[in-house]
């Protein structure tokens, strides 16, 4: 049995990282101890064979009247350390690693850990600290910087501002301790968890083509506005065919594009369905008439999910999202318990609350709407702890790591499509290098227009992330 004796300060928080760190990534049993003596900036964690890590402890000594205060949030830029121990630095994805919590030998040494006996060694940052403060989205609470849809502004994040948001910096950080676990007592056997692929689906807009007016009104744009002729004539020819039914439209062909590619590589989708209202940035459909409930129900035959799209304005009203529920169950037919906000418009911690408020399990919002990679530094799914209330939730996170739109952003700055899809499987193989899941979102209206040729994109990053499954 593992034994982690740390001071006796935020004991929930404390547990939290811990469970995750141990029991769930590490799968080792492990027993917590408080102390309350004046050693109070380690933490010791004692191995079987009664050799010992020291662990500097920075975060956690916080002052209560401090705690979710901005100047808590680490100094910029973040210090780096070069781990030039062979063994330690596969764990990496770069033997420099950025520290967020960094102890007095980082600062006057660039030391991130060293041994002086075969019995203990010491590591000097805080790394159950700096994982905590990722998977809370600690930054997000303390210093809300907002962009123009109300969301975290991604360019105010550490990982951001640090270059390390195509790092899963978490992962890092507890791959480098169980290298460091293992050099002291070998007997110690760590889990080997199981990469796996997640394909969403977010079903914003059913149909491109939703009346006459605004037919022509797209068409009108292309030609006279953009200039662009073969938009306008691909718009018109999407057009006239959408007049032989609903199932000719481009969007709504797109799903069943989207379904086929998923299904022809053995995985099957989560189709995330709106509820809301129509709105400036909602659509406002019926899932409920035909076709597009014939359409879910035969994807649901075909072994594809229902998750929950919560509309534009649910991320701060309890009431509205589990109306919008409520409709999309009754019109379905099912209970939805798996959810990405619109936008992926959130507010942390209180959007978090609203969803445990509403029975929900799992979430797929936490990724970046401007970029892809891993905005709470893990591809592994986690529960979230609200850092406002001091607890932790029901509700399991599966990080979002690459989205169409994210990797369009790119694309607009010059990145070819087949350089995306390298972007996204050189994300994929990070996931595969730690055992997480690689959660992929990619729409139905992500296929036509603007984004022709991206069916191509979209299925090289499922064929990939498929064969890493047993690669």
């Amino acid at each position: 049995m593992i034994t982690v004796n740390m001071p006796d300060t935020y004991r929930c928080e404390r547990c939290y990282v811990l469970d995750f760190v141990f029991k769930q990534v590490l799968g080792l049993e492990y027993e917590p101890v408080f102390r309350t003596d004046n050693d109070a900036s380690v933490t010791f964690i004692t191995l079987p064979n009664n050799h010992f890590i020291v662990v500097e402890d920075i975060l956690f000594q916080t002052p209560e009247n401090d705690w979710l205060a901005g100047s808590v949030i680490p100094v910029c830029p973040l210090p780096r350390v070069v781990i030039d121990d062979e063994v330690l630095s596969e764990a990496l994805t770069d033997p420099e690693l950025p520290i967020l919590f960094a102890g007095e030998a980082i600062r006057r040494h660039s030391r991130s850990w060293e041994q002086n006996n075969p019995e203990s060694l010491k590591v000097h940052f805080d790394l159950l600290g700096s994982i905590f403060f990722m998977l809370s989205r600690y930054e997000e609470v303390a210093f809300p910087v907002l962009d123009n849809h109300q969301r975290y502004d991604s360019r105010s994040s550490l990982a951001v501002i640090n270059g390390f948001e195509m790092r899963p910096l978490v992962d890092e950080y507890v791959a480098l301790l169980r290298r460091l676990i293992q050099k002291l007592d070998p007997s110690v056997i760590c889990k080997r968890n199981v990469y796996s692929v997640n394909v969403t689906h977010d079903l914003d807009r059913p149909f491109r083509f939703v009346s006459f007016p605004l037919f022509i009104k797209g068409f009108l744009a292309h030609l006279l506005k953009r200039r662009d002729w073969r938009l306008a004539t691909e718009w018109l020819m999407q057009g006239l065919r959408r007049t032989r039914g609903p199932r000719f439209d481009p969007f709504f062909a797109g799903m069943e594009t989207l379904l086929s590619i998923t299904e022809k590589y053995g995985l099957r989708s989560q189709i995330n369905v709106m509820g809301s209202m129509g709105g400036l940035h909602d659509e406002g459909y019926d899932a409920g008439k035909k076709p597009l409930r014939v359409m879910l129900s035969a994807a649901r035959e075909r072994g594809h999910s229902i998750g929950f799209h919560p509309g534009y304005h649910t991320y701060n009203d309890s009431d509205r999202f589990a109306a919008e529920k409520q409709h999309v169950e009754d019109s379905l037919g099912v209970k939805v318990c798996q959810i990405r906000q619109h936008y992926l418009r959130m507010e942390v911690p209180s959007t978090w609350r609203i969803w445990q408020q509403n029975c929900i399990l799992g979430d797929g919002t936490l990724g970046f709407p401007d970029r892809n990679g891993f905005r709470a530094g893990t591809c592994h799914m986690y529960p979230l702890f609200d850092l406002e209330n001091r607890c932790e939730l029901n509700v399991r996170e599966t990080p979002l790591i690459v989205m169409d739109g994210a990797l369009k952003a790119d694309f607009n700055e010059a990145l070819e499509p087949d350089q995306a899809a390298d972007k996204a499987i050189h994300l994929a193989n990070l996931c595969k290098k730690y055992g997480g899941t690689f959660s992929l979102l990619w729409h139905n209206s992500s296929l036509h227009g603007d984004w022709s040729g991206w069916e191509r994109v979209y299925e090289t990053i499922v064929k990939h992330s498929v064969e890493l499954i047993d690669g």
